[in-house]
């Protein structure tokens, strides 16, 4: 039976990003988590698979991360120039996901929360969820609304 890990498995067997992808899959979700197959959330997530590929200087996660912008995002406000103030050094602003590896950042205005998630092959998304964990599904589609930018951070991911 074809399943989306299967599939992607198989085809991006080479990749070093799909390498440090296999760590997280089945994770559980907890706000703050950093560490594969204990916890993650969907921002460290995102960062660390950065960092693994070599697109983050190590330990600059940890420093992204705990930044006052970023706490201000967790309660509910973003903003898209601190989005680019904290992102610009490492990653190119794309206007839409079609490389595997962009990030995607989400608003999803009702619970007033950002959320990453990671492009990858054939529309296919690796996100960190709060009652699923580090999952791979079909990329759905938002309301434009719900769009805050697309991040590249290298450029050597696959068209998609």
């Amino acid at each position: 039976m074809w399943t989306p890990v299967a599939g992607l498995r198989e085809k991006c067997k080479n990749c070093p990003l799909w390498r440090s992808i296999e760590r997280w899959i089945g994770t559980p979700f907890h706000y703050r988590g950093h560490t594969p197959g204990v916890a993650v959330d969907c921002v460290s997530l995102s960062l660390l698979l950065m960092e693994d590929v070599g697109a983050l200087p190590k330990g600059e996660w940890r420093k992204i991360y705990s930044t006052e912008r970023l706490r201000a995002w967790k309660r509910g406000v973003y903003d898209i120039e601190k989005v680019r103030e904290v992102f610009g050094p490492y990653a190119t602003f794309v206007e839409r996901p079609d490389r595997c590896g962009d990030v995607q950042l989400l608003f999803n205005p009702r619970f007033r929360r950002l959320h990453f998630r990671i492009s990858l092959p054939d529309k296919m998304v690796l996100e960190a969820l709060p009652d699923l964990g580090v999952v791979i599904g079909g990329e759905q589609e938002h309301p434009k609304r719900y769009y805050v930018a697309t991040l590249r951070f290298f450029s050597w991911g696959c068209e998609r």
